[in-house]
């Protein structure tokens, strides 16, 4: 069965506004008759931090009407046939394609393209019809033919920020500004759900917002519904709109969550609040935790440990065993065994990861 889209577009026929009458002419988009976009060459070669941009042609895809179009680049590893999902951050626009050196390089790392290696890689572009309010109709999927280049990737650390898709937080918390908000992160490549830690500091009931760019758009702006019930102190679930008169989300009075978000649904759960997380157990001290440090831009928490002999721990929250982590951080999970020695303990309670990382002991935590 063939997909229809009817857009109506407006003909005039008078000489004046004041005289016009409106003609409807029914336009089709047929997916048979799609011209997929054609992605030009890709130049390889060594990235650097702070190096040339990365360019790129292409054409436009021809969807037979007249229509918003978005347009992603895709990039993996050669011969994965783009399995990893790994989009580059690119801008696109007018027939060409443009990437930050910083931007490949980690777009290559994340599609598994070693640190300092050259990495053969394949690229193609994907658009889509966008409705109304910009958002892309995955039954409109055009892909582009697929060109092959080669890159000789530099070391640098990847920012979750940077490897996974994201949506921000933005509050009191952080000035309402959207360059110093924290984010929940599409961990497992859904598309729709996010989620991940929020430190808030003591600013949570002053107000927050999610938003899915840097930015204030309508079609994007999540927050209250000031027509429906105000949600109740510590909520395990708000329902959210999108609009630019959405309310501020305030009903939240904790220092740490952990959030998840579904875009389609538009519902924001809790997982669980803290006001602390701490190290317990650690040579045999059952009582009194070891309170860890949080680093947002990392995701993680984080904790020095002098071990003298090999001992056990786990993690808890606000010093109480109602909410607590060990292995594999497995909620109520078993003890962690620890090794003797000077570690720093970093918890990443997103990527649900446990380091004990040596060379790290009394040193500043990268910001």
């Amino acid at each position: 069965m063939r997909k229809l889209f009817n857009i109506a577009i407006l003909a005039l026929a008078g000489a004046t506004l004041a005289s016009c009458e409106q003609e409807h002419i029914d336009a089709q988009y047929l997916p048979e008759n799609v011209v997929a976009p054609v992605l030009g060459n890709i130049a390889g070669g060594e990235l650097t931090d702070g190096g040339a941009a990365v360019t790129a042609d292409y054409t436009m895809t021809e969807y037979g009407v007249k229509t918003a179009v978005s347009y992603t680049l895709f990039v993996d590893l050669e011969g994965n046939d783009f399995a990893a999902q790994q989009k580059v951050a690119a801008t696109i626009a007018d027939g060409k394609i443009t990437v930050a050196a910083k931007d490949m390089n980690t777009a290559l790392i994340n599609a598994g393209g070693e640190k300092e290696a050259a990495v053969a890689a394949e690229f193609k572009l994907v658009s889509y019809m966008c409705n109304d309010k910009g958002a892309a109709n995955e039954s409109t999927k055009a892909e582009s033919n697929v060109v092959k280049a080669t890159f000789t990737t530099y070391n640098t650390e990847i920012r979750p920020v940077d490897k996974f898709a994201h949506v921000w937080i933005i509050g009191d918390y952080c000035g309402w500004s959207h360059d110093a908000s924290q984010y929940l992160y599409d961990y497992k490549s859904t598309n729709t759900k996010f989620s991940g830690v929020i430190d808030f500091g003591e600013k949570a009931a002053n107000g927050f917002k999610l938003t899915g760019i840097a930015g204030w758009d309508d079609s994007c702006n999540w927050g209250t519904d000031s027509g429906a019930a105000a949600p109740e102190a510590e909520a395990n679930e708000v329902t959210l709109i999108s609009s630019g008169g959405s309310g501020n989300i305030g009903c939240y009075a904790k220092r740490f969550y952990f959030f998840t978000f579904d875009k389609s649904s538009l519902k924001l759960s809790k997982a669980w609040a803290a006001d602390q997380i701490g190290i317990i157990g650690l040579n045999g001290d059952w009582n009194n935790d070891i309170v860890m440090n949080y680093n947002a831009t990392w995701t993680r928490f984080w904790a020095d440990i002098d071990v003298p002999a090999a001992t056990e721990m786990k993690f808890r929250a606000d010093a109480g065993w109602d909410l607590n982590w060990g292995v594999g951080c497995a909620k109520g999970g078993d003890n962690i065994p620890v090794a003797a020695g000077k570690y720093r303990v970093y918890l990443d309670l997103g990527q649900e990861t446990i380091e004990l990382v040596e060379k790290m002991y009394g040193q500043d935590e990268p910001m």
